[in-house]
């Protein structure tokens, strides 16, 4: 939607504006509009959003924190409450992204937050077990479980001090060995986690959430992510195809100019939605499917109905009309040679 551009009422100390976008809440509460300067002189300025409300959430950024081995050589009194786990993280994050210098690396204050969380939290004759600490390591492996590749096969994390392990059905390995595509799976996941232990539903803004991802990845990482956070709100900015059609109910818009050379956001008209990305990265790249997960669940389930029943010209018709209201038109062709071949063959 065109929000078009609307002079600012001049205030005491506030140069003019003008209004070029607003922002609308999910307790329907009043729009807020985002004012830039009408004339500025320098190369950045800042928007203005008015009235500015507070949003219960994070920002996860494009940029994921560089790998660089640090041993742990310290394990804290007592376990830490997730919020200082979370700000000491990010803070660590952010000290990189901008190019400071620090003594610890995100990767280490993940790793020393999780070795501290498997000692306290089991406890031991002479430790009183910390539930904070125990549900902090359990429930973090439990969304690893869903977020991992399969192809990892994944069972759980190990605390080796002064090492975290990674323990997998084929081998077990450092939590610092971990490929960049993984560690950022890690490294995405532990701020959402441990940001749901403050607050029951929150808003995650994510940008381009598939760097350092393989497209395989790409595919499985938004459907993972709802599943594992199922009260979080995302919204995420992407240039991804697997991205973009990576969740059915997810209403997704486009930054275009339009005829008044001016930026609009539209959105898009997804009847076709389940369309697969182009067929050279099944080729080159060796993918099992770019359809997308929730339009292959669909298409088994139809086709598990039809394959019960006679192939007549009828149920064909069925079929065809059936796939088309789901988008999904253009997988007609295997969904015919798997409704007639078996019957063919009987016959």
């Amino acid at each position: 939607m065109l929000y078009q551009r609307q002079s600012y009422p001049n205030q005491p100390g506030r140069p003019p504006e003008v209004t070029v976008g607003a922002l609308s809440y999910r307790d329907n509460g009043p729009v807020s509009k985002i004012n830039v300067p009408e004339n500025s002189h320098s190369i950045q300025y800042s928007l203005t959003i008015d009235p500015q409300k507070h949003v219960d959430g994070i920002y996860l950024s494009s940029h994921r924190s560089p790998g660089s081995y640090q041993q742990i050589s310290t394990i804290p009194a007592t376990f830490a409450q997730t919020e200082q786990i979370f700000q000491e993280y990010v803070g660590e994050i952010r000290s990189a992204v901008l190019g400071h210098r620090s003594d610890k690396s995100a990767m280490l204050r993940m790793k020393e937050a999780l070795l501290a969380a498997a000692i306290y939290g089991e406890g031991n004759s002479s430790v009183i077990p910390d539930d904070n600490a125990r549900a902090v390591w359990m429930g973090f492996q439990d969304v690893l479980h869903l977020l991992l590749p399969k192809s990892l096969r994944f069972k759980r994390l190990v605390a080796e001090p002064p090492e975290i392990v990674v323990e997998t059905e084929t081998g077990r390995f450092a939590i610092d060995s971990i490929s960049g595509g993984i560690s950022a799976l890690f490294e995405l996941s532990w701020q959402i986690y441990l940001r749901s232990h403050g607050s029951a539903q929150f808003t995650v803004c994510f940008d381009e959430p598939e760097n350092h991802l393989h497209p395989s990845l790409q595919r499985t990482l938004i459907p993972s992510l709802m599943q594992a956070f199922p009260n979080v709100s995302f919204i995420v900015a992407t240039h991804s195809p697997f991205i973009v059609t990576a969740a059915k109910e997810a209403k997704v818009y486009v930054l275009r100019y339009n005829d008044d050379n001016m930026v609009e956001s539209a959105e898009l008209d997804f009847t076709n939605k389940a369309q697969s990305a182009e067929r050279t990265l099944v080729e080159v790249l060796g993918l099992e499917s770019t359809t997308p997960i929730w339009a292959e669940d669909r298409f088994n389930s139809i086709m598990r109905r039809f394959l019960a029943t006679p192939p007549t010209g009828q149920s064909v018709r069925r079929l065809k009309a059936e796939l088309e209201n789901e988008g999904l038109g253009e997988e007609l062709p295997i969904a015919l040679e798997l409704f007639l071949e078996p019957k063919g063959k009987d016959q």
